[in-house]
C-alpha cells in the first residue's frame, strides 16, 4: 500500500519518500508510537527527579551517601529548602547534567531520520513548518550542550556531574539503543522507508 509508505518524526512531519505521491498524513499508529515514547521518557524523569514511592531517587541517592537536611526530619531537597533549611553532605546528584543529556539524547534520537537520512533531510527542505521545527530542535540542542559545558566547568564535584551523567545516559540506552531496537512497540519509525 503506497499511503503507507511514510516517513514521521517526533515533531509531526510525515515525509513522502523522493519521487511519490503518497499522502502526507501522518499514520495514527505513529503518533500513538511517538507520544508514548515522549510519555515514558517524561515518567523517568519524574520518578528520577520528583517521586519515587516518596521523595525522588535523586533525593534518596543524596540521603544514603550521607547527605541532610538541616531541619530535622526532611527527606526531599524541595520541603528541606522549603523550611529555610540547608542540604548539605552527600552526593548531590547534578540534575542539570541529568536533564539536559536525556533531553538531548531524547530529541536527537527522535531526529534521527533526519540526521542520518540524507533522503529525509532533502525531503524536509520542501516542507517550511517542518524545516523550522528542525532547525528549532537543533538550535535548542546547540544552547543544551553549551549549557552542560558550563555546568560541567562550574557546577557539582565530579562524582556529582558522572552520576547526572549516568543517569542522563541510562533511560536512553535502555530505550533508544536496546528495548525500541527490538519491541514492535513503541519502536521507531522504519527508516528505510525514506530510502
Amino acid at each position: 500500500n503506497h499511503d503507507q509508505d511514510h516517513t514521521p518524526s517526533m515533531i509531526g512531519t510525515n515525509l513522502p519518500p523522493s519521487g511519490s505521491n503518497a499522502s502526507a498524513r501522518v499514520p495514527s499508529d505513529v503518533v500513538v508510537k511517538a507520544l508514548v515514547r515522549w510519555g515514558l521518557a517524561t515518567l523517568y524523569w519524574w520518578i528520577i527527579s520528583q517521586w519515587f514511592f516518596g521523595p525522588g531517587l535523586f533525593d534518596r541517592v543524596f540521603v544514603l551517601t550521607g547527605g541532610s537536611c538541616s531541619v530535622d526530619g526532611h527527606w526531599s531537597q524541595y520541603h528541606c529548602r522549603r523550611q529555610g533549611g540547608n542540604w548539605s553532605g552527600g552526593i548531590d546528584i547534578s540534575g542539570h547534567m541529568f536533564l539536559l543529556t536525556h533531553a538531548w539524547l531524547f530529541l536527537m534520537e527522535e531526529l534521527s531520520l533526519f540526521l542520518n537520512v540524507p533522503e529525509a533531510w532533502t525531503a524536509l527542505q520542501n516542507r517550511r513548518s517542518a524545516k523550522y521545527a528542525v532547525w528549532g530542535v537543533l538550535a535548542l540542542a546547540g544552547l543544551w550542550w553549551w549549557m552542560l559545558l558550563m555546568t560541567s566547568v562550574y557546577y557539582h564535584h565530579l562524582a556529582e556531574k558522572l552520576t547526572g551523567l549516568f543517569f542522563g545516559v541510562l533511560f536512553w540506552f535502555g530505550s533508544y539503543v536496546t528495548l525500541y531496537k527490538i519491541a514492535p512497540f513503541p519502536s521507531m519509525p522504519d527508516q528505510a522507508a525514506v530510502l
